[in-house]
Formats: structure tokens, sequence, C-alpha cells
């Protein structure tokens, strides 16, 4: 299977190295947690439709909510408020208003006394995300934690999507897939290692309707030696129809439109151990949620079973996200080191 083309625009990540900001590799998921009333990544992120509160404990932490818009694209009016005690050694938080991709829409401070209030909205956007961390890498002390509430001042309350949990493991191969993986059906995975291959098949319903697949980076950041993703969308002979390198937290979603086999193929992107200092372990999670119910199916058996001849290379990009990876055509474009916050 033809392999991703080569990332660019790396200037910005290799200043972080040089800098010696990369992330943490040694860090566990629980060491990260970011206290109670939160999300610790945009995989389970917190839905907030008035009111949540959540507290800031570790170093490295990060808080993750999400907010639905009652209109796709619709505008969301949020309001972080910072609750920490006064005396308390972080005193000060870091917000980021996100799209549905995970890409930034809006960013400031929120300090004690001082609310941060921003609105966000992005065309056909179905969710927007609110990461929040202690500012200039404080580390909170211990019993002293940085709090907050998390509000939705207007625009809120859209429905959530709702989708059933699948399980189905990943092939090593083309050749080795699972099960199809189903609508309205969300499945999770990861790749334990730089050289590893997740491959999943699906097959698109024989209509005109709209199918499409979100597939997501959900590494809670600074939990994995490689925290970067690359995912390929193929046709049924392997033929890659459309690609994305994601960092954690972000997002991909894919549409197509033609009946017929599909492949997905998952890998640990770490570019000749450029951007993974060599190491062969990864770790990095991710999600996968094909929509809609109708459009993702079982293939049919028999003759009619044949999907070269009902697949054409027809797929688009539903979103084309700011921080991760921009893509053209199908080309990946670049992609922004997130790693860890601080």
């Amino acid at each position: 299977m033809a392999r991703l083309a080569a990332l660019a625009s790396m200037m910005g990540f290799a200043a972080m190295l040089a800098a010696g900001s990369a992330w943490a590799p040694a860090a566990s998921a629980a060491s990260l947690a970011s206290g109670t009333g939160s999300g610790t990544s945009i995989g389970n992120a917190k839905t907030v439709s008035t009111v949540a509160t959540g507290s800031l404990t570790t170093y490295y932490a990060q808080a993750w909510y999400v907010m639905y818009p009652k209109t796709a694209g619709g505008t969301v009016v949020a309001e972080v408020t910072d609750t920490t005690a006064s005396g308390n050694n972080c005193q000060d938080l870091s917000v980021t208003m996100d799209n549905s991709d995970g890409s930034s829409l809006a960013s400031g401070q929120a300090t004690p006394g001082a609310p941060l209030e921003t609105p966000i909205s992005s065309q056909g956007s179905d969710r927007y995300y609110i990461e929040i961390n202690t500012s200039n890498g404080c580390p909170p002390v211990s019993g002293e934690p940085a709090t907050f509430s998390v509000s939705a001042v207007s625009g809120a309350g859209g429905k959530a999507p709702d989708p059933a949990k699948g399980s189905i493991t990943a092939g090593a191969s083309i050749g080795q897939v699972g099960a199809e993986l189903q609508g309205h059906t969300v499945y999770s995975g990861s790749v334990p290692a730089t050289d590893s291959q997740e491959w999943y098949q699906l097959y698109k319903a024989d209509d005109t309707g709209t199918a499409t697949i979100r597939v997501a980076d959900t590494t809670v950041s600074g939990t994995a030696t490689c925290p970067y993703l690359s995912v390929s969308f193929d046709n049924s002979d392997g033929t890659s129809i459309g690609s994305a390198n994601l960092s954690d937290n972000t997002a991909a979603v894919f549409s197509i439109a033609d009946t017929g086999q599909y492949y997905l193929e998952i890998t640990s992107w770490n570019d000749n151990g450029y951007a993974c200092g060599g190491s062969t372990s990864a770790g990095a999670t991710y999600s996968i949620e094909p929509e809609p119910a109708a459009e993702w199916t079982t293939a049919p058996t028999g003759p009619d079973r044949s999907p070269l001849r009902r697949t054409s290379p027809g797929v688009k990009r539903l979103y084309a996200p700011t921080r991760g990876v921009r893509v053209t055509g199908g080309t990946p474009a670049g992609l922004k080191a997130r790693g860890a916050a601080h």
C-alpha cells in the first residue's frame, strides 16, 4: 500500500525539541489526571450544557470539556472562572477553545476575579472543546489545586452524539481484518509500537447517501512515547484515497458517497525517528466513529460481494484542521506537534 507522504513545515517542532520542551514519555494517564469534574483528553471530554467544575492537581494535567451547539456551526459562548483559593501556588489558568477537529479557535487566560468569556463558532461544527491547564507551566503544590468552573452562557445544549460502543480487534494487514465496522458505533484502539499497523474494513451501503468516518487521536497528552498517528483511508485494492496525520487531541473526518469496500489503516507517525527520538514504542490511542448507522453496514454475500466494481476514489475531507493536519487533495501538508501542554 502506498505510504503517506513526508510531512512538511517542521521548523516549529524542531525548535521545540531544541528548547527541550518535548513531552514526558514516562508519565502515566493516572499521573496526568486533571482531578475531578473533567475529561483528560479529546476522547473523554465532559459535556457541559450548563455549569461544570473541575481542578488541576499535577504539572501536566489537562482538563477537557465539550459543548454541543444547538445548531451545527452555531455560536456558543463559554465562560471559564478561576476559583483557585488565594495563596495557592498556581493562580492563573490557560484556556483554549477548540474546533471539532482539535484546532484552536480562541485562547486566553482566566485569573481569580477575572473570568474569561469567549464566543466560539465554526461553520458546520457539531461540537467545541475547551482545554484548560495551568498558565506558564506552573506545577500545583500538593493540596493546593487550581480550581475552576466552566459555564455554557449561551448557544449550547445541542444533542450530543450517542453512538454504541463497538469492539473489533484491529488486523495486522489488509488480509487479516476483522468484521466490518458498523455505523453509529465508536471503536477504540491503540498503536503499541512505531512499526505496528492497525487495519479495519468498512462497507458503504448501496445507496447515494453520504457516509463519514471520524478518527481522533485520543492520547492523553504526555502519556505516550510517540503520540502521533498516520491515518490512511483506502479503497478496495488498498490504494490510499485520503490521508491525515494527527497529534494528540486532534481529529479528522472523511466522507464518502460511493458504495463499496474500504479499509482504514492507522499507524504511528515516527518520521524515521525524528519526531519520537528513535524509540520503537508508541502508545498512542485513537477512536473511530463511522456515521450514520444506515450507511456503514455488513457487505452482502454472494456474487454481489465484489466491491472492486462498486468502489471509486471519490473521497473528500469534511474538515481541513488548522492544528494537527491540513489536507488538500488527500496530501498531508503538515503537522503541528502538541506533546505536553507545558
